[in-house]
């Protein structure tokens, strides 16, 4: 039953923030538990989400819970982004991250840095970099360089466990 529950939410509220927000703003994750505390985890495709999508989201969500009687009275909701560093769940966040910096995660626990040039449902298309971190007089240094222009790398979903978009701070 609870199953049935989230898949009815999810499904409205897919069909709302299209609505609503003319396609800029889709859902990653929506979860809902046994004490109806319902997750929801939304991204924008034009900037990032702020604090004000999210109540916005939150409110319309909760009222329309409330007079639908879609959970019990003592449900709970919680709508934020999905996080800086959360690996990319859905295709919208593939195409955010195009021509950006990504990790690629694989099942053998190595990683690859790499400029997202294309996705599709069966890979994704890297402009691999060189990320190496060396130790001279005990200072950490990085090198990013492209390790040939023309070398592009497609890597199928199968064969890495995630990806999640690459961090970088400047001081």
């Amino acid at each position: 039953m609870m199953e049935n529950k989230a898949i009815f939410i999810r499904q409205y509220i897919e069909h709302w923030l299209l609505d609503e927000f003319n396609g800029d703003v889709f859902l990653v994750e929506l979860t809902c538990d046994i004490t109806d505390k319902l997750t929801i985890f939304m991204d924008r495709i034009s900037k990032n989400i702020t604090l004000d999508d999210c109540v916005f989201v939150s409110k319309y969500i909760e009222n329309w819970i409330e007079e639908n009687a879609v959970l019990s009275d003592s449900f709970s909701i919680e709508v934020s982004s999905p996080g800086i560093d959360t690996p990319l769940l859905v295709p919208l966040q593939y195409q955010k991250q195009i021509n950006k910096k990504i990790v690629i995660v694989y099942k053998n626990g190595n990683s690859q840095l790499g400029i997202l040039q294309q996705f599709d449902n069966e890979c994704i298309t890297i402009l691999p970099i060189e990320h190496n971190v060396e130790t001279k007089k005990n200072k950490m240094k990085k090198k990013n360089k492209h390790l040939d222009h023309n070398e592009i790398l497609t890597i199928l979903f199968r064969d890495f466990k995630n990806v999640i978009p690459y961090l970088e701070f400047k001081l």
